[in-house]
């Protein structure tokens, strides 16, 4: 059952994590994160290949909305499990939910909507400035740089340059949560970017 292995992920995880950090343990991806977290050696890691990380975002999208998960705004949006997802992860209570079909062939993603990140002298001056904010960002909230976003998520917001918030949610790593607490303050360096005054 697809809402277990999610519920599962959330468990084993620890409750410390938004949706981006669960897909990438669903799907096996091995981020410095992920690495970092030691979540590589955790049963769930892989276990979520049948579908992608768009299909997977649905099913925590409808685990929240239907209140089984709960986002927590004072934790960067970490997901938790309410009584509800005990109830299904450990006694097999049943939910409705709308699940995704296994994915049977390779098949472009949301991410096709925006060109491939490819590197330039330019890209590097864009990636440098969103480094910037960043820092901007994490010296303001007391966290980790890494915490706000990833580099990876910079160099492909510097390679796509996404001009609405719409356009952010092609990029990896750009959850909704990130979207909401940070999105705007990149679009803005980047459209300042692009189109200088």
């Amino acid at each position: 059952m697809a809402a277990q292995k999610a519920l599962s992920a959330v468990h084993r995880t620890g409750e410390r994590f938004g949706a981006g950090h669960l897909i990438d343990v669903l799907l096996g991806k091995a981020t410095d994160r992920v690495h970092a977290q030691r979540h590589d050696e955790l049963k769930t890691f892989g276990c979520g290949t049948e579908f992608d990380s768009d299909q997977w975002r649905n099913m925590y999208r409808q685990l929240v909305a239907c209140g089984v998960l709960r986002s927590d705004p004072e934790s960067m949006g970490a997901l938790k499990l309410t009584e509800q997802a005990l109830s299904i992860l450990f006694e097999g209570q049943r939910i409705e939910l709308r699940e995704p079909r296994a994915r049977k062939r390779s098949r472009p993603t949301r991410s096709a909507a925006l060109p491939a990140a490819v590197g330039s002298p330019s890209d590097e001056a864009l990636f440098q400035e969103l480094r910037a904010k960043r820092r901007e960002i994490a010296d303001a909230e007391h966290v980790a740089a890494f915490i706000v976003l990833h580099d990876k998520t910079l160099r492909e917001l510097a390679a796509r340059r996404p001009a609405t918030l719409n356009e952010l949610t092609c990029i990896p790593g750009m959850g909704a949560a990130k979207i909401a607490k940070y999105g705007q303050a990149f679009v803005d360096v980047i459209t300042a970017f692009v189109e200088p005054p």
